[in-house]
């Protein structure tokens, strides 16, 4: 697997709110897309970064939804392009309503 974006009620819960699996492909995209590194928006969502979070999620929707990549045999099922929006919708929803306290991006 590429990216696990996962999105936790803290950092020492085991309450996962959302998570998001990526394959190895899309990591130069997102890369572009974000002009720093996916890893670097881990940590607590605090209302000072919330707005940074919310908008670094939105410009992977727009990579997800403007870019194809090859999807061979073995990945996950829950790898599709509509699968990582709807979850990527999920952590937005998350953080803008608190309900994700913590977020890991490995």
């Amino acid at each position: 697997m590429g990216y696990d974006f996962n999105g936790y009620k803290t950092k020492t819960s085991d309450e996962l709110i959302a998570d998001v699996m990526c394959p190895y492909a899309w990591e130069p995209i997102f890369k572009k897309y974000l002009g720093f590194e996916p890893q670097d928006l881990s940590g607590r969502v605090t209302l000072k970064n919330t707005d940074f979070i919310i908008d670094s999620i939105y410009k992977l929707i727009k990579a997800v939804e403007e870019n194809e990549i090859e999807q061979f045999r073995g990945n996950l099922a829950n790898c599709s392009k509509e699968q990582m929006l709807k979850d990527f919708k999920a952590i937005i929803f998350g953080v803008f309503n608190r309900s994700i306290r913590y977020l890991s991006v490995m």
